[in-house]
């Protein structure tokens, strides 16, 4: 065990470096756009131009500040800092992050021997997975999110813990509008009382902003909330919601049409059917990998049915690998086989390479360019339609 231990321990630290050479080395490799936005967007705050700021770096298009005000509020002390300092802290926070996600992850799966071994090789291999590669490298917010959402879940098994973590998914809606589906996780395990904290925390940060902000908060969730224009075009292949992929196939923005309701209905029925196959009586839903399931399918139906899912947004795929390789549900048919599809696509950053086809003017197939830029979508329903068909065929959750 002290060995299994030291050898994760170097892996993780090898990785580590490698992301420091990565970032120190490299030009263009990790640009922090989303970083840049943060901090010297929020610093409008103080002077009321925070909805005017444009970030124009090294990206396509400019990038105004897109977040709710209260994550302007919380984002704000980054704009008193030294740029380099903030950089760097970023990093490593995001990593210990992810490294927290994993062990969290385990525990909800029952796990309890090797869980920090374990962690540190999941981080060391998920940092250069596309997902999280790309947070690292645009320094996005989204493994933050990610671990306290599952620090909500895991908190829940109290009236007081539901209580906090509904709390906590509130204000981490304030800051970024996706994690408010998370909310449904409550209703969904038949603990409502959770869904109500996060609704009022939620309302809390608008009042407050109201009355600190009153402009910029008008402003937001007066003609700012509904702009998806404002985030990015919704047919960029490093969009993978459903939206992005039918935008691809058709070739035109499908907008909120019949199309895209019709696949929304779709994800929704396979996330309801997913959902009534996970058991949630009887054994404790904590560490019995039931909560974390419903955790999951929550997830994948908010990256499907949302305008712009991009593909640092993904960060899920990381606890869904947990959730399939070590957890109760690891020893159902077909498991394996879902997650080294998944394994495969988020590794090779399929997306990404699609991307690089375009700048470089490399001619595929219409096929290869549409099924290959849907691939996440596909896989996302696939899994869903995977739990609702094991989970009835196999209803007793065995121990891992």
């Amino acid at each position: 065990m002290r060995y299994r231990s030291m050898w994760a321990t170097a892996l993780l630290a090898a990785s580590v470096v490698a992301r420091v050479l990565w970032v120190a080395l490299s030009t263009n490799g990790a640009n922090f756009v989303d970083l840049h936005v943060y901090r010297d967007g929020a610093a409008g705050l103080a002077d009321g131009s925070l909805y005017d700021f444009v970030y124009h770096g090294p990206t396509a298009t400019p990038l105004p500040f897109t977040y709710p005000p209260f994550a302007a509020v919380v984002l704000y002390p980054l704009s008193l800092l030294p740029w380099d300092f903030v950089l760097w802290a970023w990093q490593f926070a995001t990593i210990a992050a992810l490294f927290a996600s994993v062990v969290l992850a385990q525990r909800l799966c029952g796990r309890t021997d090797g869980v920090y071994a374990v962690a540190a090789v999941g981080t060391a291999v998920a940092i250069w997975c596309e997902p999280v590669r790309v947070t690292l490298d645009y320094g996005q917010i989204n493994v933050f999110l990610m671990l306290g959402t599952l620090a909500a879940v895991w908190w829940a098994k109290t009236r007081r813990g539901r209580i906090l973590g509904g709390v906590l998914i509130g204000l981490m809606a304030a800051i970024k509008l996706t994690p408010a589906i998370s909310a449904l996780w409550y209703p969904a395990v038949r603990r409502p009382l959770g869904a109500i904290a996060a609704a009022a925390s939620f309302a809390a940060t608008v009042v407050g902003c109201w009355a600190f902000f009153p402009d910029i908060t008008k402003k937001y969730f007066g003609s700012l909330i509904g702009d998806a224009d404002r985030i990015g075009q919704p047919g960029l292949v490093m969009n993978q919601s459903l939206r992005g992929a039918l935008d691809r196939v058709v070739g035109h923005d499908v907008g909120t049409g019949a199309v895209w309701i019709v696949a929304v209905v779709v994800a929704v029925a396979l996330a309801v059917a997913a959902w009534l196959a996970v058991p949630q009586d009887g054994g404790n839903g904590r560490t019995d990998g039931s909560w974390l399931g419903v955790l999951l399918i929550i997830a994948l139906l908010g990256l499907l049915v949302s305008p712009i899912s991009w593909v640092h947004h993904w960060v899920w795929l990381i606890p869904l690998a947990v959730w399939l390789g070590l957890g109760p549900w690891a020893r159902r048919p077909g498991a394996r086989t879902l997650l080294v599809c998944w394994a495969v696509v988020a590794g090779a950053g399929v997306p990404w390479l699609l991307r690089l086809a375009e700048q470089f003017d490399v001619a595929l197939p219409t096929g290869v360019r549409t099924v290959g830029g849907a691939l996440w979508g596909l896989l996302a329903l696939a899994t869903l339609a995977w739990i609702a068909v094991v989970g009835r065929r196999t209803p007793a959750v065995e121990t891992a």
